[in-house]
């Protein structure tokens, strides 16, 4: 899991008042199990977030790191949102650390505002047959593999012709 965390950004899902969804993406950082994302008001997520909190995110695998596309390692989180009223300190020197001061500074003078990505469940895949479900427990995410029978063949029906 910890290799997913090296990805920069993370793919956001969320939908509108009609319950369309929508995806993006936005540049992120972590503290503990919570990430926080810093988004301009002008975004459709902004605004999808503020009317519904509720977002699924994802962290995968970059495509040139792996050997087998259909099978990239990936987590799926879904999460509360939450527009923090002022910027976590903490998440703030990390997005400077990770990003740069000189690509931060001029975001914290413009229209973007923080937000704090509270897990609440999710799945991870590691590959074909290695999927576990997310479970948040006493803030610390348990991991509980998923077993049955794993894919399957489909079966083929034969036509015949006379």
């Amino acid at each position: 899991m910890e290799e997913l965390y090296n990805q920069k950004t993370i793919m956001m899902s969320t939908t509108t008042k009609e319950s369309v969804p929508a995806i993006s993406y936005a540049p992120y950082v972590k503290i503990e199990n919570e990430f926080y994302i810093f988004i301009s008001e002008t975004a459709v997520h902004y605004h999808h977030l503020m009317n519904n909190p509720q977002i699924a995110i994802m962290l995968i695998e970059d495509e040139k790191d792996t050997k087998i596309l259909f099978a990239r390692t990936r987590m799926t989180l879904n999460c509360k949102a939450k527009k923090l009223e002022t910027i976590n300190e903490a998440a703030w020197d990390l997005f400077k650390e990770q990003y740069g001061e000189q690509m931060m500074a001029p975001l914290k003078q413009m229209d973007f505002d923080m937000f704090q990505l509270t897990p609440e469940n999710g799945r991870i895949v590691k590959g074909f047959g290695q999927a576990s479900t997310i479970q948040i427990v006493n803030g610390e995410m348990v991991l509980t593999p998923i077993t049955g029978e794993g894919h399957k063949k489909k079966e083929i029906n034969k036509v015949q012709f006379n």
